[in-house]
């Protein structure tokens, strides 16, 4: 629907004004965290990363908080979307796909390799390490021979940098069955916010 559209069929049913937006501008304010909000300039020099990257933690958490989410339930979706896609440096500035490998063939493993893995063995051991794009924007990239990185945002590297976020990846990563049982009932919520009196009975189980 363009905005007028989804305004038009809103209203015919609520008489209100639509409050998605037409995908450009969302009234209610964005369901994204800011890819990275720099660091803290006022932390003193060696401090703790989650001290130093505090803005972008701080702005993950906010956004997700206003929608109703708490920190497993932002970890989860991050995960989530995450798995899957790559960025483009001519729309974003960022570069190079989050999971090189097929998420769906890997993924599907209850242990093991995976999306998670990369950050126990990526963030944490040091592999994953920052560049600077063309475009100026920050990312964190580890090499596996000579294709593409493995990237992340700071916002990716933020669920590590934060100890609260990492207790949920390092759970998720342990618990990967639960995982896909938290996603599906997260991302419903997400989906369905603001949809309150729209939506239509349920059929059939998850």
């Amino acid at each position: 629907f363009s905005e007028e559209e989804a305004t038009a069929h809103h209203a015919a049913s609520t008489g209100s004004r639509c409050p998605f937006g037409d995908g450009k501008i969302n009234p209610n304010g964005s369901r994204l965290p800011n890819a990275d909000l720099g660091q803290n300039v006022s932390a003193p020099a060696g401090c703790p990363m989650h001290e130093l990257e505090a803005p972008t933690i701080q702005g993950i958490r906010g956004t997700f908080e206003r929608m109703g989410f708490d920190d497993r339930e932002a970890v989860c979706l991050i995960l989530l979307g995450h798995q899957f896609g790559r960025c483009h440096a001519e729309i974003s500035g960022y570069e190079h796909p989050w999971y090189v490998f097929d998420p769906a063939h890997w993924n599907a493993y209850e242990h093991g390799l995976g999306y998670f893995s990369l950050y126990s063995m990526g963030v944490n051991s040091g592999r994953m390490r920052p560049r600077v794009t063309a475009q100026g924007k920050r990312q964190w990239e580890m090499g596996l021979g000579g294709g593409e990185p493995f990237m992340m945002l700071p916002t990716d590297v933020a669920l590590w940098w934060c100890p609260k976020f990492r207790e949920h990846v390092k759970y998720y990563d342990n618990n990967r069955l639960q995982f896909k049982l938290d996603a599906v009932v997260t991302f419903k919520k997400l989906v369905e916010l603001g949809c309150e009196g729209m939506l239509t009975e349920e059929r059939g189980g998850v």
